[in-house]
C-alpha cells in the first residue's frame, strides 16, 4: 500500500510540475521553464460594416452614417524568454490603425513584463503565487480632427457658452464669418490637432494560480498601474493671423494629469488533446488626476481558441471586447473633451501564431 501511495505522489507531482502552454494570453501565474523562447505574431481587426450587435447606431446615433466606430487594422509582436523556472520576460508590441473623425490615429504600444513566481506548491489550495513588474508606452503621432460633424460638438465642449462654429470651411463666431486663406489664395479649412499623444505607465501585479488538473489552471489577479501624460489641443492653421486673433478668444488648455488604475481579473485555460481554450475577464476602475467624471470603470474579456499544429507551433483564433472602448488600453485618448467619443463598447478579432524554440509539451 505504501508503495502505491508512493507511486501515485510522483505521478500526481509529475503532472501537476508540468508548466503548460503559453498560447494567446499570458496572465497566468505560471512561468516557461528556463531557456524556454517563443514568438507570438497577430493580425488584429475591426470593422463596423459587420456590426452584428448594432453598437455603431446605439453609440452614434445621428453620427452613425458619417463616422466610424473605429474601424481599425493591427499587428502584435510578443516575444517570451524564460530566463529561469521561476523567471520569465515578456515583451509585447503593437500597432493599432483606428479611423476617426476623417484621419487615423496610429497607436503604438510597448510593453515589458518581469514575471517572477515567489510561491509553488503542487499541494496547497492555491498552487502559484507570481508578481508582475511591467512597463507601458502608448504613443503616436499628432492626430489632426477634420470632420465638421464631430469638430463642432467638440468645440462647444471647450467653449460652452459661445457661438464659435465651423461650416463648409469658414469660421462662424456669433453672427460673422471667417473665410482664411494662404499666402497663395487658396482657402483653408480649419481643423483641430491633438499632440503630445504620449502615455507611460508603470504597474505591478499579484497572480494567484490554481491547478485544476493537469491540463487546466485558474488564475485570479490584481493589479494596480501608474500612468502620466500629456496632451495637447490647438486648432490649426496657427500662422494665420484672422484664426490667431479667434484662438486668443477660444484658447484650449493643454492637459497633464496622472491616473491610477486598479483591476482584479480571472483567467482559465485549458488544454484538450491538440487544442487550448482561454478566457480571461477583468474589471477596472480608473481614478484620474483631472476633472474627467466619466469613463471610471471598464470591463475587458478576452478569449481564444489555439491549435497545435506541430511540436513548435500554434495557431490561435481569438477577440476582445470592452465596455468602454480603450479606456484603459489608450489613456491618452481620454480628458474634459473626448472623453465621450470613445467612451463606447467596442471589441477585435485577432488571428495569429506562436512559435516555440524549445517545442510544447
Amino acid at each position: 500500500m505504501n508503495k502505491i501511495f508512493s507511486l501515485f505522489l510522483l505521478v500526481t507531482s509529475f503532472l501537476y510540475s508540468d508548466n503548460l502552454n503559453y498560447a494567446f494570453l499570458n496572465k497566468h501565474s505560471f512561468t516557461l521553464n528556463e531557456g524556454d523562447f517563443d514568438i507570438k505574431s497577430g493580425f488584429l481587426k475591426v470593422n463596423d460594416t459587420i456590426d452584428i450587435f448594432n453598437i455603431k447606431e446605439q453609440e452614434l446615433g445621428a453620427l452613425s452614417s458619417i463616422s466610424s466606430i473605429g474601424d481599425m487594422d493591427g499587428i502584435e509582436l510578443e516575444l517570451r524568454y524564460g530566463i529561469t523556472d521561476d523567471d520569465s520576460v515578456f515583451i509585447n508590441y503593437q500597432r493599432w490603425n483606428i479611423e476617426y473623425g476623417g484621419s487615423t490615429l496610429s497607436n503604438n504600444k510597448i510593453e515589458i513584463l518581469n514575471r517572477y513566481n515567489l510561491i509553488s506548491n503542487n499541494y496547497s489550495f492555491f498552487n502559484s503565487l507570481s508578481f508582475d513588474i511591467g512597463f507601458i508606452n502608448d504613443f503616436s503621432e499628432n492626430i489632426n480632427v477634420t470632420e465638421e460633424a464631430i469638430l463642432n460638438p467638440l468645440l462647444r465642449k471647450i467653449k460652452p457658452n459661445t457661438g464659435f462654429l465651423l461650416s463648409n470651411g469658414d469660421i462662424i463666431v456669433d453672427d460673422t464669418t471667417f473665410s482664411i486663406f494662404d499666402n497663395s489664395g487658396t482657402k483653408l479649412s480649419p481643423y483641430v490637432a491633438i499632440e503630445n499623444l504620449d502615455s507611460k505607465s508603470y504597474y505591478g501585479r499579484l497572480l494567484l494560480g490554481k491547478k485544476l488538473s493537469s491540463s487546466t489552471v485558474l488564475d485570479f489577479y490584481t493589479t494596480v498601474k501608474y500612468t502620466a501624460l500629456t496632451t495637447k489641443f490647438s486648432i490649426k492653421p496657427d500662422n494665420n493671423s484672422v484664426l490667431n486673433t479667434i484662438i486668443d478668444k477660444y484658447s484650449i488648455p493643454n492637459f497633464d494629469r496622472d491616473e491610477m488604475v486598479y483591476n482584479i481579473g480571472t483567467s482559465i485555460m485549458t488544454q484538450l488533446g491538440s487544442f487550448i481554450f482561454e478566457f480571461n475577464y477583468e474589471y477596472n476602475h480608473i481614478v484620474r488626476g483631472s476633472d474627467l467624471s466619466t469613463a471610471e470603470n471598464n470591463h475587458i474579456v478576452e478569449a481564444a481558441i489555439s491549435y497545435i499544429v506541430a511540436r513548435n507551433f500554434i495557431v490561435y483564433v481569438g477577440g476582445k471586447a470592452m465596455s468602454s472602448q480603450f479606456n484603459t488600453d489608450i489613456p491618452y485618448l481620454y480628458n474634459e473633451y473626448t472623453q465621450t467619443q470613445y467612451d463606447k463598447k467596442y471589441g477585435f478579432a485577432e488571428v495569429g501564431l506562436v512559435y516555440s524554440f524549445e517545442g510544447f509539451k
